[in-house]
């Protein structure tokens, strides 16, 4: 087969005009990492979570794939989510040296939190259904993954002080 002719499987360049200020390019970015994770989780491939942990945390330390929002840094974003620590688990937030740390640790908070609101749709929604592609569409196309990626995307974002429930 000729060179020129081969499909890549590599991913796409992120377009440089995809503003991650944008709340709903945040939003995408928050929704895609979340069906990894499911899909993931929901295939016995747990070993892959940390995998995408480290892939969001390094988006959100360096997102020069994107259009940076207006005063963003990992350091504003670590700090932002140490208040968060500060006020709950005091000891904890005073380990965290460095802002990656911090940035890691709010992104594992942020999976666990989907995945808890996954489950609970699930429980409520479809009495417990095993998660398939077809379920995870729907949660999709639910208001209550809407409303968790738009609060969760706001507070990444810095337009939410409290951290999303």
């Amino acid at each position: 087969m000729p060179e020129e002719s081969r499909k890549s499987t590599a991913f796409a360049p992120v377009p440089q005009q995809s503003d991650l200020g944008d709340p709903k390019v945040f939003s995408t970015v928050l929704g895609v990492s979340m069906r990894s994770l499911f899909k993931a989780l929901a295939e016995g491939r747990e070993n892959e979570v940390p995998e995408l942990v480290f892939s969001m945390t390094a988006l959100l330390l360096d997102p020069s794939a994107f259009i940076q929002p207006q005063g963003w840094s990992a350091s504003a974003l670590a700090e932002r989510f140490r208040s968060v620590l500060d006020d709950q688990l005091p000891d904890l937030s005073a380990d965290l040296e460095h802002p990656a740390e911090a940035v890691a640790l709010m992104v594992n908070v942020f999976f666990h939190a989907a995945v808890e609101r996954l489950e609970g749709w699930t429980r409520l929604e479809r009495g417990g259904e095993a998660i398939d592609d077809a379920l995870l569409d729907d949660f999709f196309k639910s208001d209550a993954a809407e409303v968790f990626i738009r609060d969760w995307s706001d507070w990444f974002l810095g337009r939410r002080s409290e951290v999303p429930k």
